[in-house]
This record gives C-alpha cells, sequence and structure tokens, in this order.
C-alpha cells in the first residue's frame, strides 16, 4: 500500500512531483512516521496503485526522506511481467 500517491496521465510526463505529507493515503501513516521510504513511478494501463502484469514503472531506494539533498529522478523504463 502506497504511503503517498501523485495521480497523473501518461501526457503530463515528464513531471516534477513533490511528496507532501498531505497526500497521505492512510490516516496516520504519513512520510515522517516512516524512516525509509522507496519511491516508485509506474504507467498503469488500469489506473490502480496496485501493479499488476503489463505495467511500467521505476523504483528508487530505500531512501531516508530527511537525508535525501538532491531530487530522485525515476526513468520509468521496466516492464513488470
Amino acid at each position: 500500500m502506497p504511503l503517498a500517491i501523485q495521480k497523473v496521465t501518461v501526457d503530463q510526463l515528464p513531471i516534477k512531483v513533490e511528496l507532501t505529507e498531505e497526500m497521505s493515503m492512510a490516516q496516520g501513516m504519513t512520510l515522517s512516521s516512516f524512516s525509509q521510504v522507496e519511491l516508485v513511478a509506474r504507467v498503469s494501463q488500469a489506473g490502480s496503485a496496485v501493479p499488476q502484469s503489463g505495467d511500467w514503472e521505476a523504483t528508487f531506494g530505500p531512501i531516508t526522506p530527511a537525508e535525501q539533498k538532491e531530487p530522485a529522478v525515476l526513468v520509468i523504463s521496466e516492464q513488470i511481467p
């Protein structure tokens, strides 16, 4: 289950996204509640946050948000079998 999500369409790519506490998917599960997180960018035909066969994605991390000084760059290039 994602902690935070920013849903965009393919025609909006490339895009710069800044994850914030307000993007939390579940009450009490904020980005600051975790010492490390993994960033995932996914292109999904179904539009689901849950990965499915045929989706394309990129991952970055795990990272420690408090120590991440530079923007993370994710290139969506791996297809989920």
